[in-house]
């Protein structure tokens, strides 16, 4: 397992940084209650009309179950957006001004962790972003998700704020060499408006354009693929 491990490592590590995005994910637009942190472009989305949704309100270890051992189970309508910040803002930065956005809206925050308490943070990261990155297949999306959101030296922050049937997860890491990456999943009961305009699918195809051939669409999709088995690896959880 050790190997395994350095395996993983090596591999994440050997990817160099992508350029900086400059514009939005295709179709995706903000939550009506929270707007983007400062200097921030949507780097991901993803919407399920109905679903169960098992939100971690305790620390998560590397290795451990696929869920915390301590969770809120909700139900309803869920959507998530990923933000890339630049390198220069801190997690504490990114997260406490998105949950002052959360508490001006009539939000109460039920759970929030930093750093070492969150258990695993690294491990947290991959739980709440996994999703989101198996639901984009072309284009560089995925490896942006990647790179902004694994926190490898620990620097995540997350807190889960609740408001009647709506649950925000809000989630902030900074990553050794990489921006600073921000994730929000919104679950809510009765179910609300989709943040994505469009399909997943459809989004990847506007990013990549017309020029983009088959053979290469292979080839990120297999290295996305490859980067998060190797995530997997590092959390205990194999994909």
């Amino acid at each position: 397992m050790k190997t395994c491990f350095v395996l993983a490592f090596a591999f994440l590590g050997a990817v160099m940084p992508l350029a900086a995005q400059t514009s939005d994910f295709p179709g995706a637009s903000d939550f009506p209650e929270v707007h983007r942190p400062p200097d921030s472009f949507l780097i991901g989305a993803k919407r399920v009309d109905l679903d169960e949704f098992a939100i971690p309100v305790g620390p998560v270890e590397r290795g451990g179950p696929a869920h915390p051992g301590k969770a809120l189970h909700a139900t309803g309508s869920i959507d998530y957006l990923a933000y890339s910040g630049p390198k220069t803002t801190s997690s504490l930065a990114t997260y406490t001004g998105l949950a002052a956005q959360l508490r001006n809206e009539g939000f109460t925050e039920v759970y929030s962790c930093s750093r070492a308490s969150c258990g695993s943070a690294f491990t947290l990261d991959n739980l709440l972003s996994q999703p989101l990155v198996d639901s984009i297949h072309t284009g560089d999306w995925g490896h942006y998700l990647i790179d902004d959101l694994d926190s490898t030296t620990d620097d995540s922050r997350y807190g889960v704020f609740q408001r009647g049937g709506v649950y925000y997860l809000v989630l902030a890491s900074l990553g050794s060499g990489y921006r600073s990456g921000s994730l929000l999943i919104r679950v809510a009961q009765p179910p609300a408006a989709s943040v994505l305009a469009e399909t997943p699918a459809a989004a990847d195809s506007s990013a990549q354009g017309n020029a983009q051939s088959s053979a290469s669409s292979a080839t990120q999709s297999a290295q996305q693929t490859l980067r998060s088995k190797a995530r997997g690896w590092l959390t205990g959880h194999p994909q």
